[in-house]
C-alpha cells in the first residue's frame, strides 16, 4: 500500500509542475505551484498569500474565474511555503491565473 501512495504523490509532483492552485488552510490562503503534498501538508513554490481579495464571491469562483477587480486585491510577495492543516486545494483555470497574476504585489517599501 505504501508504494502506491508514494507513487501517487510522485505523480502529483511530476504532472502538475506548471499548474497553479489556491490552497486554503488554517494559517491562510495561498496561490501558487504545489511542489509536494503529504496528508494535510502542502509544500508550495512561488506562492502568494491572498491577504485580501474582492471581485469574486468565493475561493471556488476565484479559482475558476479569477478576480474582476485586481487593483483592489492584496497579495503578498512570492515565496516558498509549507502549508499545514490544509482544508482545500483548488486548481486554477488559465483564465483565473491570468487575472490573479495581474494583481500588484502588496508590500511595504
Amino acid at each position: 500500500m505504501k508504494q502506491t501512495k508514494n507513487k501517487k504523490e510522485e505523480n502529483l509532483k511530476m504532472s502538475n509542475n506548471d499548474k497553479l492552485y489556491i490552497v486554503n488552510g488554517l494559517a491562510g490562503t495561498y496561490f501558487g505551484k504545489i511542489k509536494s503534498r503529504k496528508n494535510r501538508e502542502v509544500e508550495m513554490e512561488q506562492a502568494q498569500l491572498l491577504y485580501y481579495w474582492t471581485g469574486a464571491n468565493s475561493l471556488n469562483q476565484l479559482a475558476a474565474e479569477g478576480t474582476k477587480t485586481p487593483n483592489s486585491c492584496k497579495f503578498s510577495v512570492l515565496c516558498d511555503v509549507v502549508c499545514l492543516e490544509v482544508l482545500r486545494i483548488l486548481p486554477c483555470t488559465e483564465r483565473a491565473v491570468k487575472s490573479l497574476r495581474a494583481v500588484t504585489i502588496w508590500k511595504k517599501d
